[in-house]
């Protein structure tokens, strides 16, 4: 039976067609997804970046004491793109651990901060931040202070939007990769499983995509945590490298509208 015979089929046919080519052009726009708006793989130095020292979990807007000092750029040990085996030859940057505070039983947590004036407007609503990051004790020992890291903080007059991870990076292990989208995602449940964006008030909470979208228009920093270990006598460090800023696949809202466009003109013609 040929598509003369069966118009039903030959609607199919032309729907497939449409769907592969879009679908071609989405893997094409993929391929040059790492086309930055803004990086920095530190191999020149630490091009402006800030260290900042913050009790608990690295909310720096509390008690933050300035530690850039003690922020330094390594010459060889980096990443490979994506994490794996530190490389010879290839820089980064890393921050020390910051101690212990005056308050007994609050830890500090060491936060790398962007270069403010290279990273302005940078974080918008949709992009996508990757990096790579590592953790080492230095021949010391120690574990994580919590289960869940607040890995990428976004201070905002409305409250600080925090991504929580559970997937940390093994300790004195390989560089660990992280892509986080500035987008909420309604699926997931960070007040659960610790994985996801939360919007700290103070109250914690678990945002909207209309809150979420309301504090990144107001963001005033970003800090990315470089060091959580427990406090103890060592002196751990944080790096991070391969620092980028991305934008959304092109070909994604031409696929995915099209894609909706068809799958209503089938039903209507069924």
């Amino acid at each position: 039976m040929d598509n003369q015979t069966n118009p039903q089929c030959g609607r199919y046919a032309k729907q497939f067609a449409a769907i592969f080519i879009l679908t071609a052009a989405l893997l094409i726009s993929s391929t040059n997804v790492h086309a930055a708006i803004v990086s920095n793989d530190f191999e020149a130095g630490a091009d402006g970046w800030l260290g900042h020292a913050c009790i608990g979990a690295g909310l720096c807007s509390v008690s933050d004491i300035d530690w850039t000092a003690q922020l330094s750029h390594i010459a060889t040990g980096g990443s490979p793109l994506g994490g794996g085996a530190p490389i010879p030859d290839s820089g980064y940057i890393d921050l020390r651990d910051p101690g212990e505070p005056a308050v007994p039983g609050d830890d500090y947590a060491a936060r790398l901060e962007p270069n403010p004036a290279k990273y302005t407007g940078a974080f918008s609503l949709g992009r996508t931040v990757e990096f790579d990051a590592l953790i080492r004790t230095n021949g010391g020992g120690g574990g994580f202070d919590a289960s869940a890291a607040p890995l990428l903080a976004i201070e905002t007059a409305l409250g600080t939007l925090i991504y929580l991870t559970t997937d940390l990076p093994t300790i004195d292990g390989n560089w660990k990769h992280y892509s986080i989208n500035l987008q909420e995602d309604p699926g997931a449940t960070p007040l659960v499983d610790g994985n996801g964006w939360v919007l700290v008030t103070p109250a914690i909470v678990d945002p909207t995509s209309a809150q979420f979208a309301a504090a990144l228009a107001v963001q005033f920093q970003t800090t990315v945590i470089a060091e959580w270990l427990k406090e103890g006598d060592e002196v751990e460090t944080g790096g991070i490298d391969n620092f980028q800023v991305v934008p959304v696949p092109a070909a994604l809202p031409l696929l995915v509208s099209a894609l909706i466009g068809l799958g209503f003109g089938a039903r209507r013609r069924g």
